[in-house]
């Protein structure tokens, strides 16, 4: 009898990280006679389970009496996490201090990846005859001798006899049951190539893409393109110089709305689709997918921020479309800005990536002010389309009618517009249809119970809505406080009153309604797209799903309803994300031949964000942005990083920030605020309160957290979680 100790003495221990929130890998005994390398997925008991692991390139820090070790149960035949993807799981879990095993959860093959899917069993006839030969037996058995090997599917297909039957003949030794290895085919990809008709500044900027990937070393671009000016057109020349040296490319875009026109524009050039990698695609896609990136016979792949962790075997280049955009930025779980990661991923691969935007971020333009990243620009539209015309409404002078968010100037404005054929968007980037209702009796506000926040009323589905937890209850017919009837009152728009509104004055036109809660089936997503193109729909309403990367032809007015939603609240970026958000969705208008304008209603007209928009000087309010950062040492000249502690507990979550606050190392290059309640102090079910670390930019200050909180042991109810360049602040 081999006892534990002895057998230690045999067998080779090897350290297995698992898809858990746990921080470092286990130890395993190996197999005997396997061979086992960083990166192999295995199958290891895990306590009373058994679970997929993968095989880690460093060993834990405590080690454990081998004694004690488990060996592992199988090394699954899965392709392995390349030494790339290894390197990047550990480089984000150490620069955002999430745990391990929780970044190696987002490389993990799909949920329903099956380990056997690659096999496939086929019967065989024994030669025996069963004394009892039924019709049925007598068809399965000469079938199998006219076709050994045969599956299960295909025998009950041409004998149409029941699986039953031929189930009960293996389980009699009647028929043999073999289980084979098979090889999934794919079809290899065919580009059927046109050639882009590109102007001389678009040749130019893309011979300036190619060089890079042909120099096959690590770097980062930035391509700055005015709306309508033809980026994407000018990056598929670089996708179409990597698919020619039989690398992989990887197109990540930060909405799902934006895919379907995408991979309209992509077939047209390349006569083929893409791999499409994101939350909407089905069980099957995923399997599929993951399977073929990992072969490397997907050669182009389009996706959302998690394709940033797909398996790619041959990946010659990274590009990110809308660089600026803040749906990068993962809020949950593991807090991770893709864009920032994919830079990580391309410099460890030693591969370059190009970062898109007609609105870059401040941290991309001062690293290119840096020299730390190229710069290409693209300062006019494609052909003879120009950039629309802003003109600003001062809604200060222009009284609003009550319940009414169209101004007259703006009402006038889109009956010229409608006169000539042609198409109006309106844009409010508020869903639903009320965001705030309260009782005119008592004044008190329909609020969410698992949260601080007001529900939001959508009338398509009568029902009221927490947008923060999808909390929903039916729309009352009196006030839950004073118990009055009829005397809830709804307060402001949303798109679907809005949409109302344009009704009641444009009682003729057609409307197209979209925002990201509306535009979740893809089919009938492109189908809205399409219906706008051709130009069967006279306004668009939406939210901020339209404001990029979309071309409509027939589109020359863009009204902004309410240009001050994002000047509210104390967020450093808020100047920003408003420039951006405006500028981004008045490019929508004029991008075909047909010259176009754009209005923002405001109440803040002398506001430098609406002056520098309505003027054009984007580079003037940039550069004004990054010396207004400097001079408060904020991102990209300093470091933030937030701590949010939480609890169903409103004093256990209190007393812990403030013991922490207390307990925190003095340091002069780090300077800690609070705690203070979040602004949203109560979200799903748990009471709020935020810390902020300010730092100098070279300032460590992860390894500062780590130090001061990270490894604490905390009450099971409370979570304090750790965001690393904050985004939001709510």
């Amino acid at each position: 009898m081999i006892t534990n100790k002895s057998r230690s003495n045999q067998q080779k221990i090897i350290s297995v990280m698992v898809p858990y929130k746990i921080d470092g890998p286990f130890q395993y005994f190996a197999i005997q006679g396997t061979f086992f390398s960083p990166g192999d997925f295995v199958s290891v008991p895990f306590g009373k389970k058994t679970i997929i692991g993968v095989v880690w390139i460093n060993h834990p820090k405590n080690k454990v009496d081998s004694s004690k070790l488990k060996t592992v149960i199988e090394k699954l035949d899965i392709p392995p996490i390349s030494k790339d993807l290894l390197s990047l799981i550990e480089w984000v879990s150490d620069y955002t201090l999430c745990p391990l095993g929780s970044v190696l959860k987002l490389a993990m093959p799909p949920a329903n990846f099956s380990i056997s899917q690659n096999k496939k069993k086929l019967l065989s006839y024994e030669g025996k005859l069963p004394k009892r030969l039924t019709v049925g037996r007598s068809k399965v058995l000469n079938f199998l001798k006219r076709h050994p090997a045969s599956s299960l599917e295909d025998i009950v297909k041409f004998t149409h006899v029941s699986k039953n039957i031929v189930k009960v003949l293996i389980r009699q030794g009647y028929v043999r049951e073999k289980i084979v290895k098979e090889d999934r085919l794919f079809r290899e990809e065919i580009f059927n190539e046109t050639i882009s008709k590109l102007t001389k500044d678009q040749l130019g900027v893309s011979k300036r893409i190619i060089s890079e990937v042909n120099k096959n070393n690590f770097s980062v671009t930035l391509l700055d393109g005015v709306t309508g000016s033809g980026k994407t057109e000018v990056y598929f020349e670089a996708i179409s110089e990597v698919i020619k040296k039989g690398n992989q490319t990887l197109i990540m875009l930060p909405e799902i709305s934006l895919t379907e026109q995408w991979l309209e524009k992509f077939n047209r050039r390349f006569g083929s689709e893409p791999v499409v990698w994101h939350s909407n695609i089905s069980k099957k896609e995923r399997v599929n997918a993951w399977e073929k990136i990992s072969k490397g016979k997907a050669k182009v792949v389009v996706g959302a921020r998690s394709s940033l962790f797909l398996p790619f075997k041959y990946l010659g280049l990274i590009i990110i479309d809308e660089e600026h955009d803040l749906s990068y930025k993962q809020q949950e779980n593991v807090i991770y800005n893709a864009r920032d990661m994919a830079i990580v991923r391309a410099k460890i691969l030693k591969k370059p990536i190009l970062l898109v935007s007609a609105t870059p971020s401040l941290e991309t333009l001062y690293n290119v002010k840096v020299k730390k990243y190229g710069l290409l620009n693209l300062k006019e539209r494609y052909g003879y389309a120009k950039l629309p015309n802003i003109s600003i409404i001062d809604l200060n002078n222009e009284k609003l009618i009550a319940n009414r968010w169209i101004s007259n100037s703006l009402t006038e404005e889109i009956n010229k517009c409608l006169l000539k054929k042609q198409q109006a968007m309106l844009f409010l980037n508020r869903r639903g249809y009320a965001p705030l209702t309260l009782c005119r009796k008592c004044g008190h506000r329909l609020e969410c119970s698992n949260c601080s926040s007001w529900l939001v009323l959508h009338k398509s589905l009568n029902k009221m809505l927490c947008h923060h937890c999808d909390y929903s209850v039916n729309y009352p017919e009196r006030c839950q406080k004073c118990d009055t009837e009829n005397s809830l009152v709804l307060i402001g728009p949303g798109i679907e009153r809005l949409s109302e509104e344009v009704s009641k004055i444009f009682p003729q036109a057609k409307q197209e309604v979209l925002s990201s809660d509306l535009l979740t089936n893809s089919k009938e997503t492109a189908k809205s797209f399409e219906r706008i193109k051709k130009g069967e729909v006279d306004i668009i309403i939406g939210t901020q799903v339209i404001s990029k990367g979309h071309h409509f032809p027939y589109l020359t007015l863009v009204g902004v309803i309410d240009g001050d939603i994002g000047l509210v609240g104390g967020d450093i970026r808020a100047n920003e994300k408003t420039f951006q958000l405006l500028y981004q969705v008045s490019g929508r208008a004029g991008r075909g031949d047909l010259e176009g304008l754009a209005f923002i209603q405001t109440y803040y007209p002398n506001y430098p964000v609406m002056q520098l928009i309505k003027k054009g000087l984007r580079d003037q309010f940039l550069d004004n942005e990054l010396d207004n950062r400097k001079s408060n040492l904020m991102p990209p000249f300093g470091k933030l990083a937030s701590v949010i502690i939480s609890s169903p507990d409103e004093n256990e979550a209190k007393v812990l920030a403030q013991k922490l606050a207390k307990i925190a190392p003095l340091r002069k290059d780090i300077k800690l605020l609070g705690p203070v309640s979040a602004p949203i102090k109560f979200l799903r079910g748990r009471h709020r309160f935020r810390l902020l670390l300010k730092a100098k930019k070279s300032a460590k200050i992860q390894a500062y957290i780590k130090d001061w909180i990270l490894f604490n042991k905390y009450p099971k109810r409370v979570k304090v979680q750790i965001d690393i360049d904050p985004y939001t602040f709510l």
